[in-house]
């Protein structure tokens, strides 16, 4: 028997570990040396799902193509953690496989698929998930629970009897976990996101000077000036929108201080709802939390003074992770080799 086709099937076989967020995902494959993160998201082009990012406006680029692009829909599959488009995120799962591999791939064997998942998924939802992995031609697959996933790429330690906080700020939503004894002790979520602060930017420079900018715009402007806590140095931002009255082009400056004035404003939500389930926690799990106190990580984390305000709002030490976007899949790497504690949601 001729065991070369086996050998070389077993050698392009591939694992990959993907973790859909609202505005983001992250492949880690072992064909790969470095991360893949792109949008969450896909196109419909003349009725069509397109798993690729619309074509950019600007120099270059025909008129023709341009009103192409101002026709396209998007399409986000996850919503607050769920997915809400089935089809859509099969094209985005589609796209992220052939991104990681390459043009022998389709000889690999059983090819292993790890998707990042919130925990108390239903039954219904868990069966849709493996279904989905199996169509989009995985051969082993495992739904693995993001926050202890997070808790092992961040190196919390889980498995003593001690209390650990975890809060994780993606896109969409935000996640509260607490853990003990290798297990998630409490968890909820709220509706949350990096998004919410950008639509408050957006509708606070819709009010305040009349004119119209996108949602990117708005995202723009808080990567460039936003923050939670007074910055060092003073900063502001120029931008350009519709006039609301006279449909003509306007620039305008935004300062650091009022765009920090509106966001600590939207993050009110984020302290409430850290409040709402804290209040909850058994007082020796609370005590630890108080003690070693509480990781953030995800895109929204990273919002400057964010911890620091956190801080001095609840009274507890919240921190930032040493890397807040890629924890989660880095823990899901060592859940697969075998080298973390965590469950399997299946």
């Amino acid at each position: 028997m001729d065991l070369r086709p086996l050998k070389l099937g077993m050698t392009l076989r591939r694992e990959l570990i993907i973790d859909i967020g609202s505005s983001h995902t992250v492949v880690v494959s072992n064909r790969k040396p470095h991360l893949l993160r792109v949008p969450s998201l896909v196109c419909v082009r003349n009725g069509d799902f397109v798993a690729a990012p619309p074509v950019a406006k600007g120099a270059g680029h025909s008129r023709k193509r341009q009103d192409k692009t101002i026709l396209e829909k998007i399409v986000f599959p996850v919503t607050h953690g769920r997915v809400t488009d089935e089809y859509a995120m099969e094209k985005l799962l589609r796209e992220v496989i052939r991104k990681t591999g390459n043009r022998w791939a389709f000889l690999a064997l059983r090819n292993v698929g790890a998707l990042l998942v919130p925990p108390q998924l239903e039954q219904k939802e868990i069966a849709r998930l493996r279904a989905l992995l199996v169509d989009v031609g995985f051969g082993r697959k495992y739904l693995l629970q993001a926050p202890l996933a997070a808790a092992i790429g961040c190196e919390l330690g889980v498995d003593p009897p001690l209390g650990q906080m975890l809060i994780d700020i993606g896109g969409g939503k935000t996640s509260f976990a607490i853990f003990s004894m290798g297990d998630l002790a409490a968890w909820w979520q709220e509706d949350f996101g990096g998004r919410e602060l950008d639509s408050a930017i957006r509708a606070y420079v819709e009010q305040r000077y009349g004119i119209e900018i996108s949602l990117e715009q708005g995202e723009q402007i808080k990567l460039a000036v936003g923050s939670a806590y007074p910055m060092d140095k003073p900063a502001f931002i120029r931008i350009e929108g519709r006039e609301q009255r006279t449909d003509e082009p306007k620039k305008v400056s935004l300062e650091d201080n009022e765009i920090r004035d509106l966001l600590v404003d939207a993050c009110e939500r984020l302290i409430l709802a850290f409040q709402r389930g804290f209040e909850d926690v058994p007082p020796e799990l609370a005590g630890d939390i108080a003690r070693n106190g509480v990781t953030m990580l995800g895109g929204g984390a990273m919002l400057p003074g964010l911890s620091k305000y956190l801080s001095e709002r609840t009274g507890l030490c919240f921190k930032l992770a040493n890397d807040p976007l890629n924890a989660s899949v880095h823990g899901a790497r060592k859940i697969l080799a075998g080298n973390g504690s965590g469950k399997l949601a299946v």
